[in-house]
């Protein structure tokens, strides 16, 4: 081998060993930032999960909620139910209690009689007991009674 040759393979084996060299220093540059990446990744997917973690109980509580005021609701709407069915009894009392009132006042100011028989009476307004408040005299004395008004009726004479 002559001077030159062994000159040239000595530049090849210095130009390869450089070259090897460099390929190492990336090599290693490039691992240390894959490791860098794949701890960066790895965070990254460890804070996903925990947001996601956090977003299934925000789920879960918002289902509960849910379901809370669907029951609360549902309680509610019974209770409603139930008023009205207390406000058509009263309404249906009232209905009977204003024809009873209708026929009452009719009668105010009218002869009436015990449908059983007995003395003329003047229909003379409601009592405090719901019945009708009837006057009537015998001998001189004037006499004051509520009656029911269902125990009386007109006299013929008014009619």
């Amino acid at each position: 081998m002559t001077g030159s040759e062994q000159q040239a393979k000595d530049a090849i084996t210095a130009f390869t060993n450089l070259a090897i060299e460099k390929i190492n220093e990336n090599a290693s540059m490039l691992f240390s930032r894959l490791i860098q990446a794949n701890e960066r990744a790895e965070a990254l997917c460890n804070d996903v999960e925990r947001r996601a973690k956090q977003l299934a109980r925000t789920v879960d509580n918002g289902r509960e909620s849910v379901a809370a005021a669907t029951k609360n609701a549902k309680a509610a709407e019974d209770r409603l139910n139930s008023v009205l069915g207390l406000a058509e009894d009263i309404d249906v009392r009232l209905r009977i209690a204003s024809a009873k009132a209708d026929g009452m006042l009719e009668l105010n100011g009218k002869t009436v009689r015990l449908k059983s028989g007995g003395h003329l009476m003047t229909a003379s307004g409601f009592a405090d007991d719901g019945g009708v408040l009837c006057l009537w005299a015998v001998e001189g004395d004037v006499f004051k009674q509520s009656i029911p008004a269902i125990a009386l009726e007109v006299a013929s004479s008014d009619t």
